[in-house]
């Protein structure tokens, strides 16, 4: 036959349980607890998304040119991490990416923080050891024809506070370079036949950064090409900023000797033998403005007089 338990035992073994139940209880309070603060300086899986800015157009044409859809699938990202005083944190890198999906990678916990993503940047590499003055000057050295394999680039100022932190705002990212387009309308009675097109003055150099300064010695001419009337002709370029004229008010007017990037279109009068070159500057409008801005297709439809003396555009060869 068991002994009855003595009332001191009783109250231990009640001690005991109530002491089990409590620590239960906190175990389970801290695993409702949510994300866990983080210092400055400790390294916290961070998660965002990405979209990229649309294409814009500006249009000098007769022509309604569809815009092209936007990428969805990014290739060789790199996110990079500079503190306020623009010293490299981290630098990440993800081979694919899907647009709108979590881009997941390790940061470095602080406030005031600079990230910035490059997408489609090919076989460029970044390292912890390119402060961000130094990343503002890098360039893209890949091959360019079209505009789908422009490398993009987007920034976000972060606090990382948060051990699995989430950047509510998408970042988004834009293109580093412009397309310029161009179609040229022959009247069947115009005595002239288009002989050659070739695109000069286009910036030799793709920058990350945008606003870096374009000079003479900074651009180069495209190849020479055979031209038809009414076929649109499209090349893919760095930006070039060369500014606006405020004294130009006429279309006919828009040159410079500044080096903007321009169409240079040779034309033969089929009587005399006499060749013309037709300059046709695009911009953000069609009479003073020399900005090729990147992330814009500027695409123009030109009808053009070989015969107009009144013309700046168009120069006498021989």
């Amino acid at each position: 036959m068991n002994k009855p338990l003595s009332s001191t035992t009783r109250f231990t073994r009640l001690a005991l349980l109530a002491g089990i139940l409590c620590a239960a209880a906190l175990i389970s309070c801290k695993k409702d607890e949510g994300p866990k603060a983080a210092l400055p300086g400790d390294k916290v899986r961070t998660t965002f998304t990405l979209k990229i800015n649309p294409q814009e157009q500006v249009f000098q044409t007769y022509d309604d040119i569809d815009i092209e859809e936007p990428q969805t699938l990014l290739s060789d990202i790199w996110v990079l991490e500079f503190d306020s005083l623009g010293r490299s944190l981290a630098v990440a890198s993800v081979d694919e990416h899907i647009v709108g999906q979590d881009l997941t990678v390790d940061l470095i916990a602080g406030k005031n923080l600079s990230v910035y993503v490059v997408a489609n940047a090919g076989s460029a590499t970044f390292s912890t050891g390119m402060d961000l003055e130094a990343f503002k000057k890098a360039t893209y050295d890949g091959r360019i024809t079209q505009w789908d394999a422009l490398p993009l680039i987007g920034e976000a100022n972060i606090d990382v506070e948060w051990h699995d932190a989430r950047i509510e705002a998408p970042v988004a990212i834009t293109a580093i370079g412009a397309s310029v387009s161009a179609k040229f309308i022959l009247q069947p009675d115009s005595g002239y036949e288009l002989l050659t097109l070739q695109l000069k003055n286009a910036p030799k150099t793709y920058y990350y950064f945008s606003g870096m300064p374009v000079t003479a010695a900074d651009v180069e001419n495209s190849a020479i090409i055979s031209v038809l009337p009414d076929n649109l002709y499209t090349y893919t370029i760095p930006e070039n900023l060369q500014g606006i004229d405020p004294a130009i008010t006429s279309p006919k007017d828009k040159v410079t000797d500044k080096p903007a990037t321009y169409f240079s279109l040779i034309a033969r009068n089929t009587a005399t033998n006499k060749r013309v070159e037709f300059r046709l500057y695009p911009g953000d409008n069609v009479t003073n403005n020399f900005n090729i801005n990147r992330n814009i297709r500027y695409i123009m439809t030109c009808n053009v007089n070989f015969d107009d003396p009144a013309d700046k555009r168009i120069t006498v060869l021989e």
